[in-house]
């Protein structure tokens, strides 16, 4: 199991600005759909704030990381906070794992290319075993000094 340090310094590695190119696939139907959203990381000591603006919605998120858990003030699909369950896979991939209002989030995000590319995917599964969200996203970092 990752300790805390090897959290942080993960998402440590994902400070700055961010351009996300993202994929739903929504509901028995897999209907689609594609958004554009920037969005950053700021990474200090066990705490880390996200903040983003897209094509469906603008935000903050804030959480605190302790041990194997990252404690959001805010969930994606809740205004409630929210615990996520993290795995580090190796060290460049954390998979995160939360779940509420019946519904399980498996979150799973790969740093590559010298940490200028975020690969993401998330699956959203309820109760009942339906799979009810897929998502998948192409992040890229945006160079703010030229």
């Amino acid at each position: 199991m990752a300790h805390e340090t090897e959290f942080t310094r993960w998402f440590a590695r994902s400070n700055g600005s961010w351009k996300s190119s993202r994929r739903y696939l929504y509901g028995p139907k897999r209907k689609a759909d594609n958004y554009e959203t920037e969005f950053s990381v700021n990474t200090l000591d066990n705490t880390v704030t996200i903040s983003w603006d897209g094509d469906k919605s603008s935000g903050d998120m804030n959480f605190v990381l302790e041990g194997n858990l990252a404690k959001r003030d805010v969930g994606y699909f809740t205004d409630e906070p929210t615990n996520s369950e993290m795995t580090m896979i190796d060290k460049d991939c954390v998979v995160f794992v939360t779940s509420y209002d019946g519904t399980t989030y498996r979150e799973e995000i790969r740093l590559c290319y010298n940490d200028n590319v975020r690969l993401r995917q998330t699956v959203a599964q309820k109760d009942n075993g339906d799979i009810n969200i897929v998502g998948q996203y192409f992040e890229e970092r945006v160079n703010t000094s030229e």
